[in-house]
């Protein structure tokens, strides 16, 4: 479409959305990475943006650096940080992100792998916006953004030191990039928290270059209703109440 070309990773890493990790190991496994080193060949890209490490191999990464391939990084969640990617737990900041601690009863709400195939399969892609697919997924995510789905507190699915090791693997990931594009300097300075990377710039959302296309309406002196167009969870703050 307008010329574009697309690609599609017909194998990645598993994609854990943002239900969590269960089984760090499966998420870090990499691949000779030829097939890469030929479409990079092919395609000769200049700049290689990458909006998320979800399904990344390293070896994407290792072959674009070996080709001088620039690569630039936008941190938009806390994915490399957080399983969970919000690093919020209970409706309140992760209080044990530093060491991992907590993760293993955090992540017990992680699809099982099996789960996850279905989910990245061409069978489902097909099926997944039929009405009764569609009623799966809504009721399902509808549970899970409501918090009855998530941290009851029962066994720890994987120990803190496989989620350390999953950090430090997602750290050894973001040192390739050349650089990294933060969309707020808290964004930057929760990484850089965690994280030693390299060059980085702060682009903030704007509006400015929006076409004003709202028009004056007349409501009723009765009621307003506002709409809120997001999830149920707490990580997005509709719960939030503003002090007075």
């Amino acid at each position: 479409m307008g010329g574009i070309q697309s690609f599609e990773i017909c194998n990645p890493l598993p994609i854990p959305y943002d239900e969590g990790i269960a089984r760090c190991e499966l998420f870090m496994e990499d691949t000779e990475g030829w097939v890469y080193k030929e479409l990079f060949k092919a395609f000769c890209p200049d700049v290689i943006h990458i909006h998320t490490l979800m399904g990344l191999h390293g070896s994407f990464l290792r072959i674009a650096k070996e080709m001088g391939i620039r690569c630039v990084f936008t941190a938009h969640d806390y994915f490399p940080i957080c399983p969970k990617v919000t690093m919020i737990r209970g409706g309140q900041v992760c209080s044990s992100a530093e060491n991992c601690m907590g993760c293993g009863i955090c992540n017990e709400t992680a699809l099982k792998i099996g789960h996850i195939k279905i989910l990245q399969s061409v069978s489902y892609r097909i099926f997944k916006d039929t009405p009764v697919v569609c009623r799966l997924r809504s009721r399902h995510r509808e549970y899970y953004l409501s918090g009855n789905g998530t941290d009851h507190g029962g066994a720890a699915v994987a120990d803190a030191a496989e989620y350390r090791r999953l950090r430090r693997h997602y750290h050894a990931l973001l040192k390739k990039m050349d650089l990294i594009h933060y969309n707020s300097t808290l964004t930057r300075s929760v990484y850089e928290k965690y994280f030693q990377l390299p060059s980085s710039v702060v682009i903030n959302i704007s509006h400015g270059d929006i076409k004003d296309c709202r028009k004056k309406k007349r409501f009723s002196k009765d009621k307003c209703r506002m709409a809120y167009l997001g999830p149920q969870g707490e990580a997005k703050g509709f719960f939030t109440q503003g002090g007075a």
